[in-house]
């Protein structure tokens, strides 16, 4: 390790000491085209994680500690929570020329957010792909023209089986949509996963599995 590196690495290490070993409450999100990696740090030193890629994932919750510049998260047996309610879709009609469709996406297990989900359609008159992707706190718009109609949206993200909406009639859409991960494993009590800390303030979070040589930034999420 270069020294200019150890020396901060140090200084991390005593100021996670001296805060007295605890991260600042929040959820930090990592995420790219292949992969979505998720930390909510609770009071009480309590956290939820979760990874999925093209491939599967995990997740789960527990408490966290922090020693010698490690994250160590120690899972604990899941929580079971009702299920909300299942997809909802409800219209308003519009004397307009064209429809707006708002959509919310969440996880179906624990009722979070989910940002980055990717909603698109083909636009038949030019063929080309139009569409968008949900915002901090899971939320998308689209904007289309009534004579396309009626059209067929894809819905997809990380770790999520594909999904499709089909829109026929004009209006102003409400899309109340809970995502499955069908593809996470669970971790539960026996389990634990480390990671090696970079750097972290009121904001971001760098870390990385101890067995990996690449540091990731998370980036708080906007509470709004």
């Amino acid at each position: 390790m270069h020294p200019k590196y150890s020396i901060i690495f140090f200084l991390l290490t005593l100021a996670l000491t001296a805060a007295g070993q605890q991260l600042p409450e929040g959820t930090f999100i990592y995420s790219t085209g292949f992969t979505h990696e998720e930390f909510t740090f609770k009071s009480n030193q309590s956290f939820e994680y979760k990874f999925s890629s093209c491939t599967g994932g995990q997740e789960g919750i527990g408490t966290y500690t922090l020693k010698k510049g490690k994250l160590l998260l120690v899972f604990e047996n899941p929580s079971n929570k009702p299920l909300p309610k299942a997809f909802s879709l409800i219209r308003q009609a519009t004397q307009n020329d064209t429809s707006y469709l708002s959509f919310r996406f969440f996880d179906q297990k624990d009722t979070t957010s989910v940002e980055g989900v990717i909603v698109k359609f083909k636009n038949k008159s030019n063929g080309k792909i139009y569409g968008t992707q949900s915002n901090s706190v899971g939320q998308a718009t689209l904007k289309i023209k009534n004579t396309d109609l009626p059209l067929e949206f894809d819905i997809s993200y990380i770790g999520v089986k594909s999904k499709s909406i089909r829109v026929d009639t004009s209006g102003n859409y409400s899309i109340v949509f809970p995502l499955n991960f069908e593809f996470l494993q669970l971790l539960g009590k026996g389990d634990t996963l480390q990671f090696i800390i970079d750097d972290f303030d009121d904001d971001e979070l760098v870390v990385k599995p101890v067995k990996e040589k690449e540091f990731r930034t998370f980036t708080k999420k906007d509470e709004q």
